[in-house]
C-alpha cells in the first residue's frame, strides 16, 4: 500500500512538472500522460486485485472460523442430547426392572398362597374322608357285632332241637356214605377180577401183560387198604389221600367215584380266633379267577365253591372239613349261585362260620387229573391201552374220562 502511495505521488509530481515546464511539447505531454494513466490503472487494477485477494482471504478465515464455532456447537449439542437420552433409557430399564422384581415377588407370593391353600383344602378332605371311613368302619364293626350276639343267642336258645336233629342228619350221612363206599369197592374188585381173568386166559406172557399183571397186583393191595380203610370219609381222610393218589399216578380209570350226586350234606362251625381258619379255599364262577380270603384260588364249574386244602391242626382239621368237600351253605345262605363280592364279605365279615358242606369227590377229581409230572397226552395214550384190555371195563374208563380244567393255587 505505500509503494503504491508513492507512484501515485511521483505520477502527480510528475505530471505537474510536465504542465508547468512550457518547453516541453503537448504531444509529449499527452503522451506521458497517457502512459502515466496507463501505469496508474495497472497499479489500481494490482491494488484492486491485492484487495480482493485480501478480503476474500479474510472472509475464507472468517467462514472457516463460524463453521467450526458452529461445528463445535452442534458437536456439543449431540453430545448433550446423547447424554441425556442414554440417561433416560437408563433410568427406563432401572424402572422396567424394579416393576419386573415387583411383579415376580407378587406373583410367587400368590402361587405360595394358593400352593398353601390347596394343600390344606386336600389335607382337610383327606382327613373328613379318613374319619368318615373310620366312622363307618366302626358303624359297621358295632353292626355285625350286634348281629352275631343275636344270632348266637338264637343259636344257643333252639340248641336242643338243633341237636335232635344233627343226630339225625348224621346217622343219614353215615348210612348214604356206606352204600357209596360198598359200590365203588365193589366196582373196582369187579374191574381188577376183569384184568386177572384176560391175564390167565393168555398163555404167551410177554413183558407189557408181565407190566398189566403187576400193575394189577399192586391194585388188589390198594383194595385190600381200602377194605381196612372202610369206614366214615367224612371222620378219616385217609381214603382221600389214596384216591388223590391214583388220580396222581394216572390211575383215575379204577377209581370209579361219582358220588357227586348222592353225597349226603353236612354241616360244620368254625370259630376264627387268628387272622384264618386253617383251610384253602376254591371259588369257581363261570371260568373267571377270583381270590376269595387269603389263599384261594378259582376255576371254572358252574359257581362251585370247594376246599382244596386243609392245614393239619388247625380249626378245619378239627371240625372234620377235609379236601374235595363243595360248600354249599355259610350262615344260612346259599353259596350255589352266590357271586365273588357277596362271597368276600360273608367270609370276611364274622368270626363265626356255620358251614354245610359236602363230599364232591368227582370235581375234585377233576382238579387234580392234571398233575404237574404228568401230561394230557400221556394220560390219554395209558386210557387207551388199558382200553383195549377188555369191553367192560373199557366202557367204564369212557364213562370216567374228564376234561383236566386249570387250577390256580
Amino acid at each position: 500500500m505505500e509503494h503504491s502511495s508513492n507512484n501515485w505521488f511521483y505520477c502527480i509530481l510528475h505530471v505537474r512538472f510536465l504542465f508547468q515546464d512550457e518547453a516541453t511539447p503537448r504531444r509529449a505531454r499527452e503522451s506521458s500522460l497517457q502512459s502515466h494513466k496507463e501505469q496508474l490503472k495497472q497499479v489500481e487494477a494490482a491494488d484492486e486485485a491485492r484487495l480482493v485477494r485480501g478480503q476474500k482471504d479474510y472472509l475464507e478465515l472468517e467462514v472457516r472460523k463460524f463453521r467450526r464455532k458452529k461445528m463445535l456447537s452442534l458437536h456439543g449439542l449431540e453430545t448433550e442430547l446423547l447424554r441425556e437420552e442414554l440417561n433416560k433409557r437408563q433410568q427406563q430399564l432401572e424402572q422396567a426392572h424394579s416393576m419386573l422384581l415387583r411383579h415376580h415377588e407378587k406373583t410367587q407370593e400368590l402361587e405360595y398362597r394358593q400352593q398353601k391353600s390347596v394343600h390344606s383344602l386336600r389335607e382337610d378332605q383327606v382327613t373328613r374322608q379318613h374319619q368318615t371311613e373310620l366312622t363307618n368302619q366302626e358303624d359297621y364293626m358295632h353292626r355285625s357285632e350286634q348281629e352275631l350276639k343275636k344270632k348266637h343267642a338264637l343259636e344257643l336258645k333252639q340248641q336242643p332241637k338243633s341237636l335232635k336233629q344233627k343226630e339225625m342228619l348224621f346217622r343219614k350221612q353215615f348210612r348214604e356214605t356206606c352204600k357209596i363206599q360198598t359200590r365203588q369197592y365193589k366196582a373196582l374188585k369187579s374191574g381188577i377180577n376183569c384184568f386177572s381173568l384176560l391175564f390167565r386166559s393168555k398163555r404167551r406172557c410177554c413183558p407189557e401183560r408181565r407190566a398189566r399183571y403187576r400193575l394189577a397186583s399192586s391194585l388188589r393191595n390198594k383194595v385190600s387198604m381200602l377194605e381196612s380203610l372202610f369206614i366214615d370219609r367224612d371222620r378219616q381222610p385217609s381214603v382221600v389221600c389214596i384216591t388223590e393218589h391214583w388220580l396222581a399216578s394216572g390211575e383215575e380209570q379204577y377209581c370209579n367215584i361219582n358220588d357227586y350226586q348222592i353225597a349226603a350234606s353236612r354241616s360244620r362251625v368254625l370259630m376264627r380266633r387268628g387272622k384264618a381258619y386253617g383251610g384253602v379255599l376254591v371259588y369257581v364262577k363261570n371260568n373267571i379267577n377270583y381270590k376269595v380270603l387269603d389263599s384261594i384260588a378259582s376255576k371254572s364249574v358252574d359257581s362251585v365253591c370247594e376246599l382244596v386244602g386243609v392245614e393239619k391242626g388247625s380249626k378245619a382239621e378239627d371240625v372234620g372239613l377235609k379236601r374235595g368237600d363243595q360248600i354249599l351253605e355259610v350262615n344260612g345262605q346259599s353259596f350255589q349261585h352266590v357271586s365273588h363280592a357277596r362271597a368276600l364279605e360273608i367270609f370276611r365279615g364274622t368270626t363265626h362260620l356255620s358251614i354245610t358242606v359236602k363230599s364232591n369227590l368227582l370235581e375234585f377229581k377233576q382238579m387234580l387229573a392234571a398233575p404237574d409230572d404228568a401230561s394230557p397226552s400221556s394220560n390219554r395214550s395209558r386210557l387207551s391201552r388199558h382200553n383195549k384190555m377188555g369191553s367192560s371195563v373199557a366202557s367204564d374208563i369212557a364213562r370216567l374220562q374228564v376234561p383236566t380244567p386249570t387250577l390256580l393255587l
